[in-house]
């Protein structure tokens, strides 16, 4: 769903090929990928530190909103760890493996609940087999992506889109990382160089340029 060359739709490019990509919603973490309301596991020793729901939650949140609004798609990740994963392996992190702690977080399980799909991983990036074939299947050629952790999920996300041949868009302030500002700003610099500067954008850059009505209708 991608604005190009100085915020504009790509050429040959439908608005209604976009779609809007939020990720890890449980309540184990607030992090990769999306919003979560405790660390990833490279983070343990943030644990409960995140009470409330931080500004780059609410940000997506409201952006979601006016997004389908619109009549655009909307998707959202959940991250499902297993026994025996790299995590567990490599990181010694055995959360998330069972409700609730992989339940949807209240302040958007409304949303998820009406979204277009709700996508479950094993792994940092969108693209698992389900989600090839759905975007595949939608006729996408953008994909605008926000969550936490900026430098995790969002950014492997992002980077698969780019070498798939997708254009891929984050959403810079409607994204974050659990482990601070700094990792943020990282993860973006990383972006920047992986995806090209020009696809780090804000959701005011985004909402500026959303018609108001699809010009392609949303499989469902």
């Amino acid at each position: 769903m991608r604005l190009a060359e100085g915020l504009r739709w790509r050429a040959g490019r439908s608005p209604g090929h976009c779609g809007l990509t939020t990720g890890e919603q449980g309540h184990g973490r607030h992090g990769c990928r999306g919003e979560r309301r405790r660390r990833c596991p490279d983070r343990r020793r943030r644990a409960d530190r995140l009470r409330q729901p931080p500004q780059p939650t609410r940000r997506s949140r409201d952006l979601r909103s006016r997004w389908s609004a619109a009549g655009r798609p909307v998707v959202f990740t959940r991250y499902r760890n297993y026994p025996g994963s790299s995590f567990e392996r490599f990181f010694r992190w055995s959360r998330l493996l069972s409700p609730p702690e992989t339940d949807i977080v209240p302040e958007l399980a409304g949303q998820a609940a009406s979204a277009h799909a709700v996508l479950d991983k094993v792994g940092y990036s969108l693209f698992t087999g389900e989600a090839v074939t759905l975007v595949a299947e939608a006729g996408w050629t953008d994909l605008v992506l926000c969550g936490i952790a900026t430098e995790s999920c969002v950014l492997k996300s992002a980077a698969d889109a780019f070498e798939r041949g997708y254009a891929p868009w984050v959403l810079t302030d409607a994204s974050a990382s659990d482990a601070g500002s700094a990792v943020h700003d990282a993860g973006l610099t990383v972006g920047r160089r992986l995806i090209g500067p020009r696809q780090l954008i804000t959701t005011e850059d985004l909402l500026a340029r959303l018609p108001p009505t699809p010009e392609v209708p949303v499989l469902e």
